[in-house]
């Protein structure tokens, strides 16, 4: 099943763009035509795996409060268990408090390889700190943590470093691996979470973009212009892309023309779906699907994403939603428009900031924490099966902040993540909206 997740780019060309941009890198999956066809067009050579040990290239979803609540985890302490001596692993995250993590990176260097790590400050645990005092805190040297006060690529303290990313030159017979996830490494992600995680390898352009992304943040600074590097091959049957934010203002800096020009890339995304599809895809009449589970939806972005979802209903798309952290105002315009909603959050209580990552005030400690979307069927105009996930939420703070968001067109991966969907809708995971649980979810 691995084999069929392996990824490789075929392209590029660099492309300039406004406040707000990303990085995209479209690549195709190993084996069959397409394949056969892309690797002869390809301008670089691919890397061929390894003996040895390999991860697993699959999507992955964690069951909190269960047997499989380690399964994401898992997959990244084999990975640093496995990078042999002279490797580099590089981790960005939002926050980090799990000590077989930071005991697999401790013993990874002792045995020679290079790890260097970046958290967002605030969230940053005593765990992360001790770890900043062993590895030191410079990041030109070859092994460091760096805490970023705000977003990592800008001066200040607004936004967040949200991404959550593990790389690693090579993990036992793989290599240029990229492991993400919406979940970052902690017991809260780990026990009281639903996250999903995604993996590519053997790409070195795709892998190299993400260095150089990550060598930003790690001297907290942007270098060149705003902008994205894309790769990409005409034809290619089964791309995907990867996004990662190049947003140097502050968050409120960069909300009000997002809002005045709409140029929401959620909401965009939405808007380009199509709600009739041809034969093979979508419901057998013919309207495209859309199944979004997505952690937190509010606020004035939150407003504009409802409504772009509410006008797919209205357009005729077969559309269902999951969330957790959505405003009133939210609720209200999807129920309105019949929007199938259920909810999954739990344990509903006064939070304590320093075991919510700094969250406060009455909310749920337990929850759906995906940021992810799939459809099949029609977007721009052409016939697809494809899921969106990542790093990001649709709420404004997202908008300074580091971020990444990638989409997969296999139709593998539409079909887990739908499968995935179908679990969360029917199973202990969500109830009816309109409640606030104080209890946990049905064990």
């Amino acid at each position: 099943m691995g084999a069929r997740f392996r990824r490789f780019v075929v392209a590029a060309s660099v492309v300039a763009t406004g406040a707000l941009g990303a990085s995209a890198i479209e690549v195709v999956p190993a084996g069959g035509p397409a394949a056969v066809a892309a690797q002869a067009a390809a301008p670089s050579a691919l890397l061929a795996p390894l003996p040895g040990w390999r991860p697993s290239l699959r999507p992955m979803f964690n069951d909190p409060g269960r047997r499989g609540s380690r399964v994401i985890l898992r997959r990244i302490l084999q990975a640093i268990r496995h990078t042999p001596r002279g490797e580099t692993i590089r981790i960005a995250t939002y926050s980090l408090d799990r000590p077989e993590v930071t005991y697999a990176l401790r013993q990874a260097r002792r045995r020679g390889a290079h790890v260097q790590v970046i958290v967002n400050k605030r969230t940053s645990s005593g765990l992360v700190f001790a770890l900043q005092r062993a590895f030191g805190k410079n990041p030109h040297r070859a092994n460091f943590v760096v805490t970023c006060p705000g977003r990592c690529r800008g001066p200040g303290d607004g936004g967040n470093q949200h991404i959550k990313i593990a790389s690693f030159t090579r993990t036992g017979g793989a290599r240029d691996v990229i492991i993400g996830s919406s979940g970052n490494l902690t017991s809260k992600a780990t026990y009281r979470q639903w996250n999903d995680s995604w993996a590519i390898a053997y790409d070195p352009k795709v892998f190299n973009a993400w260095v150089g992304f990550f060598d930003q943040m790690k001297i907290q600074r942007q270098r060149g212009p705003r902008g994205f590097l894309t790769t990409s091959q005409p034809g290619v049957k089964h791309a995907y892309s990867l996004w990662l934010q190049r947003t140097p203002a502050t968050a409120s800096a960069v909300q009000a023309p997002v809002a005045r020009a709409g140029h929401d890339p959620v909401v965009q995304r939405i808007n380009d779906v199509g709600c009739r599809t041809r034969r093979g895809y979508g419901t057998a009449d013919g309207r495209t699907i859309v199944r979004i589970t997505e952690y937190a939806v509010f606020k004035s972005r939150g407003v504009r994403v409802a409504n772009a979802i509410a006008g797919l209903k209205r357009r005729g798309c077969d559309v269902m939603v999951i969330g957790s952290v959505f405003s009133r105002p939210v609720i209200g315009i999807l129920r309105r428009a019949g929007v199938p909603l259920r909810m999954g959050d739990w344990r509903f209580a006064n939070r304590n900031p320093a075991e919510e990552d700094g969250l406060s005030g009455w909310g749920p400690r337990f929850y759906v924490h995906f940021k992810e979307m799939a459809v099949n069927g029609s977007f721009r105009g052409q016939p697809t099966k494809s899921v969106w996930t990542g790093s990001e939420n649709w709420s404004p703070i997202s908008f300074a902040n580091e971020e990444v968001v990638v989409r997969f067109t296999d139709p593998a991966y539409y079909t887990a993540y739908t499968r995935q969907f179908r679990n969360l809708w029917r199973g202990r995971a969500t109830h009816r909206p309109g409640i606030d649980p104080t209890g946990g979810p049905p064990r």
